[in-house]
């Protein structure tokens, strides 16, 4: 069914059932058309980071951009973010634990 001919559709079920009322189907034909028509793409806040380098314990760990060049650009960090298209870090710490948004970044790229 097109969308244009929904609400032909419900007046005809609201003809077969008298018990419909007139506000719940103006209210359905009003609400309806915004939740069935197709809604734009949106890109997500973390879909600008495209890298993700880990050091934890000794072991590095590599993701997105780091991959094809493992890298990083701060000696001695024990993590790391590229942003963009040009890949800068936009952030890096060498503290002992990585913070909980770098940890989940990395679960979204994959390795």
């Amino acid at each position: 069914m097109n969308i244009k001919q929904f609400p032909a559709a419900l007046v005809t079920i609201a003809i077969a059932n008298p018990m419909l009322s007139v506000a719940v189907l103006t209210t359905t034909i009003a609400i309806v058309p915004s939740i069935i028509a197709p809604q734009p793409a949106t890109a997500a806040w973390y879909d600008q980071f495209t890298g993700v380098y880990m050091n934890i314990a000794g072991s590095q760990y590599y993701f997105g951009d780091y991959v094809q060049d493992p890298n990083p650009k701060f000696n001695g960090s024990t993590w790391e973010v590229t942003c963009g298209s040009s890949s800068n870090v936009c952030a890096h710490g060498y503290n002992r634990s990585i913070p909980r948004v770098v940890q989940w970044l990395a679960q979204r790229m994959g390795r």
